[in-house]
């Protein structure tokens, strides 16, 4: 059962677009991780920032509830978190959506340039 549908959702702040055409769905008991670097529109989509000194915390809470099957949608750069708990993955730059998929495809096989490239600087 579809929980969550977003379609065609655009924000601009004055002349700056920072979700261009966004789509995606979230059925009940799915874990969706959405990717990317700073300034993608991650948190423009969610409005999910959290303190640093809290992430361990919250990285427990969210796996548990995941185990739960909770339906969640999260926002993070702790990519092996992601890949642990996500049944589906987005990852989003430059406000449109790259590429998305189940986890391994898009974390350890990525089809896009754009994705391999972040993922890389990542692994530095």
């Amino acid at each position: 059962m579809k929980l969550l549908e977003i379609k065609n959702l655009r924000k601009s702040f004055d002349d700056l677009e920072v979700l261009k055409d966004i789509s995606m769905d979230v059925n009940e008991g799915q874990v969706v991780s959405i990717l990317g670097p700073s300034g993608s529109g991650k948190s423009t989509l969610l409005r999910s920032a959290l303190d640093p000194e809290l992430t361990a915390e919250i990285l427990k809470v969210l796996k548990k509830l995941a185990e739960e099957k909770m339906t969640m949608v999260i926002v993070t750069h702790e990519i092996a978190f992601a890949r642990s708990i996500s049944d589906h993955v987005v990852f989003m730059d430059g406000g449109v959506i790259v590429e998305q998929c189940k986890p391994a495809d898009v974390i350890d096989k990525p089809s896009n340039v754009r994705t391999k490239a972040f993922l890389k600087k990542l692994e530095q």
